[in-house]
């Protein structure tokens, strides 16, 4: 005859084997039973846009009202901004209290003077709804955009941001992703899945160092930042085509150099019909906008940096000049040429024999050129 404890005991280790997936079952039914019964708003959509009005003020162009599992009060997720000629917009939760809603949960400050598109969705199929929206900003050096999704039964903000810093010529091309605040692998993947379906986490851009539209990343990954010495040349076929505003032109008699505004300063050879990138600023601010050919040195003076650089052909080695003979070097402005003397910003006088040239050193093994 079989031990009653024994019994017992095998029963509860039965039972604790199938507890777990019984409840999420039951779960699972009863969420899905929620959502049936809930399938349409509770209110409609004038009154919900009357009711987040009444409690908020200002310019309510989007309000959407939904239930969730955990309460039986009616929430109301809304977009507002102070009127219609403000751009403060902000979003706003409310919740049911009573005959009427109090504000529980709002946004900072959205960045974007456009309206953000907002929505609620179980995105964790927990029967709880989360409400999602965006924000970008963008200016002439980088821009970000990102996917907010707030969750009210936990009362947690989360968020996916794509940044691209377009100033940096010698970094990543492709946006940098962040995910704050990081942990759950399994609320991540939620949130990929709803970023995607928003135009976010597109595939990142296949560099082609051959392609001339990839010509400044080239240029740095085999020169660096600045190499002051000789540089790597990569020719590209026919004219350079940028969309950038041409800053600067200096023709020599077998030869071309343009600057581009905020980009590269390229060298064309008219007769073998390619060109190729003599300097490209890590800080697109840099741009060369003056520059002189003396014979030998090609002379540049560069925006937002103190000095000169200069490039010679025949030995392919670009230099940056930030004194000289001890003494700091102005913003280059304006340069000119006589009797082998810069003039520079039109009033400084300075001979082209105190700008030393640099010694090239012998690439041992194994090592980088200078």
């Amino acid at each position: 005859m079989s031990d009653p404890l024994s019994i017992v005991k095998t029963g509860q280790s039965l039972y604790s084997l199938i507890q777990k997936p019984l409840a999420n079952l039951w779960h699972g039914a009863r969420v899905r039973v929620f959502k049936f019964r809930n399938r349409n708003s509770p209110l409609t959509s004038a009154k919900t846009k009357q009711v987040a009005t009444s409690v908020l003020g200002g310019d309510v162009p989007a309000a959407i009202s939904f239930r969730n599992i955990s309460t039986e009060h009616v929430f109301i997720a809304a977009l507002r901004r102070t009127s219609e000629r403000d751009f403060d917009w902000r979003v706003f939760l409310l919740e049911q209290l009573g005959s009427t809603f109090q504000v529980v949960w709002r946004s900072d400050m959205l960045s974007s003077f456009t309206k953000s598109q907002i929505e609620v969705q179980d995105i964790d199929g927990d029967g709880n709804c989360e409400v999602i929206y965006e924000d970008q900003s963008f200016g002439t050096g980088g821009g970000s955009r990102s996917l907010y999704v707030y969750f009210p039964d936990g009362k947690k903000l989360h968020s996916l941001t794509e940044s691209l810093n377009w100033q940096d010529l010698s970094g990543p091309v492709s946006p940098e992703v962040t995910i704050k605040p990081e942990g759950d692998s399994k609320l991540v993947s939620q949130i990929e899945r709803v970023a995607s379906k928003r135009g976010f986490l597109k595939p990142s851009t296949e560099i082609d160092f051959d392609k001339p539209e990839f010509a400044a990343q080239r240029w740095h990954k085999e020169n660096g930042k600045f190499p002051q010495g000789k540089i790597k040349i990569h020719y590209y076929q026919g004219l350079p085509h940028i969309l950038s505003t041409t800053v600067a032109t200096v023709r020599a008699s077998d030869r071309v150099w343009f600057s581009f505004f905020k980009g590269l300063l390229v060298e064309y050879d008219p007769v073998k019909d390619q060109h190729f990138v003599v300097y490209s600023p890590a800080w697109f601010y840099n741009w060369v906008k003056c520059m002189l050919f003396d014979g030998e040195r090609l002379w540049c003076g560069v925006h937002c940096m103190n000095g000169l650089i200069s490039y010679e052909p025949r030995t392919g080695i670009l230099v940056k000049y930030e004194r000289y003979q001890g003494k700091d070097l102005p913003e280059i402005e304006t340069i000119s040429y006589d009797s082998s003397v810069l003039v520079l910003n039109k009033t400084l006088k300075l001979p082209v024999s105190g700008f030393p040239r640099p010694v090239q050193r012998p690439v041992l093994p194994g090592m980088p050129p200078s």
